[in-house]
């Protein structure tokens, strides 16, 4: 191979990987916007920042871009089932605007250290229920509702501690619901929930998507 061929070669291969970054980083824009339920003001300046930044660092940001499509590579090669991943339009985290005009932000999720799911949701109402139901890789009806409570005086000020500790600053007062949905089977859930109104009648907001693991089968 003589110098030409070499340079020729290298530049290919330079411009497709800063291509591929490229292409990369506007999915990983459009999936952000999609979570978040906003738009971005400039989505294509910040691709073309991200192209020409990665002109010159396209290598450095190829593996953890590859990292964050990994799940996606393994459902392609079939090395993990397809219900492991949310599909467009299935959310971990939302905010509604309540019929009271008062605002509900929730969260759901699994653990990894405590190897359990969770569901959190912020809200100044006086009740909050939740249900499950499985969606995949089978699917069954959804449980009763349940009444999600808040943190105890106890349990906020052992958190206001260790946040203390750990953060070296004074955390605000909790006024989340939480609760630890008995879940046993791995799958993918959609976690339903309703608030009470002022007055006195209940709001169904929309599903969210809690996904648990195999392992903890």
């Amino acid at each position: 191979m003589n110098l030409k061929s070499g340079y020729f070669l290298l530049s290919s291969i330079w411009i497709c990987g800063t291509l591929l970054v490229a292409i990369l980083y506007f999915n990983w824009c459009k999936e952000v916007d999609e979570k978040k339920g906003t738009v971005r003001n400039s989505l294509f300046g910040a691709v073309a920042t991200s192209l020409i930044f990665n002109l010159f660092a396209w290598p450095f940001v190829l593996i953890p871009m590859l990292e964050y499509y990994r799940p996606r590579l393994a459902v392609l090669f079939r090395v993990r089932p397809a219900w492991t991943l949310r599909k467009k339009g299935e959310r971990e985290s939302w905010q509604w605007q309540a019929d009271d005009q008062q605002s509900v932000n929730a969260e759901v999720g699994y653990d990894t250290g405590e190897e359990q799911p969770f569901i959190r949701v912020d809200a100044c109402h006086k009740r909050v229920d939740f249900r499950a139901r499985m969606v995949a890789p089978r699917e069954t009806k959804p449980t009763e509702w349940f009444p999600m409570k808040r943190p105890t005086k106890e349990e906020q000020a052992e958190g206001a501690k260790t946040f203390l500790e750990e953060e070296g600053e004074i955390a605000e007062k909790d006024f989340s619901f939480r609760t630890t949905p008995q879940i046993k089977n791995a799958g993918k859930y959609q976690i339903e929930f309703r608030i009470l109104l002022r007055s006195g009648d209940y709001q169904e907001l929309s599903p969210l998507t809690l996904i648990v693991p195999e392992r903890c089968s």
